[in-house]
């Protein structure tokens, strides 16, 4: 989908990776902001003070953060390139719409797709936007369009099968979407912590370039 909305692969893997950060959720339905202040909030008290006030603040910040996954808006205004006033398709207006870096000129008129993130009350455009002719913005459908794209992920991982590093045989669908059973894992859950799947901060710690990698891309 957001290869066919943006065009080119750069775009498409950022317009992804924006969705990743702000709507991604676990087992539970948290998001990972939220993810990341409860982990700030159990750290706290462990840490010194001087530590521990800024894991507080940082948590209360997260919790700040709100998304609205891609969907369609009509440019009502706009300020310095950068700034907009857009109409959702249903009507909501948001005033003062930040993005962070310069917006193309055919993007700033007219229909354009677009994911949003808002910050200590300030909403931003996260990812690219994409201009949207008249008949694309006229179809287009965001519940149905999500909707669609999780049922069809639903239905592959039900067909897939592997073996857990503790000898488990379970499919996809049972290792992404389920709450484990076993008191035990529950209550790793309610931590945050999954044994049949990745942990999220160990992902993200892997996400990090390494200084290799940080070298041969300079």
């Amino acid at each position: 989908m957001f290869l066919r909305l943006a065009g080119e692969k750069q775009a498409a893997r950022q317009m992804l990776w924006a969705d990743l950060a702000f709507n991604w959720q676990d087992k539970h339905g948290n998001s990972l902001p939220a993810t990341l202040a409860r982990q700030c909030r159990l750290t706290a008290p462990l840490m010194e003070e001087w530590e521990r006030l800024p894991l507080q603040e940082a948590a209360g910040l997260l919790d700040t953060v709100r998304s609205e996954r891609l969907d369609t808006y009509t440019v009502i205004g706009v300020k310095d390139g950068r700034t907009f006033t857009l109409r959702h398709r249903d009507g909501r207006l948001f005033k003062d719409v930040t993005s962070r870096s310069p917006v193309p000129e055919d993007v700033r008129t007219g229909c354009l797709a677009a994911q949003l993130v808002f910050y200590k009350d300030k909403a931003y455009i996260s990812g690219p936007a994409v201009r949207l002719t008249d008949d694309a913005a006229a179809g287009w459908n965001g519940e149905a369009i999500w909707s669609d794209i999780f049922k069809k992920e639903h239905e592959a991982a039900r067909q897939v099968y592997f073996t857990t590093p503790f000898g488990r045989r379970i499919s996809l669908y049972e290792d992404l979407y389920t709450i484990p059973e076993d008191p035990d894992e529950d209550s790793y859950a309610g931590m945050g912590i999954y044994l049949d799947e990745p942990n999220i901060f160990d992902f993200l710690e892997w996400l990090k370039p390494s200084d290799n990698a940080q070298g041969v891309s300079r």
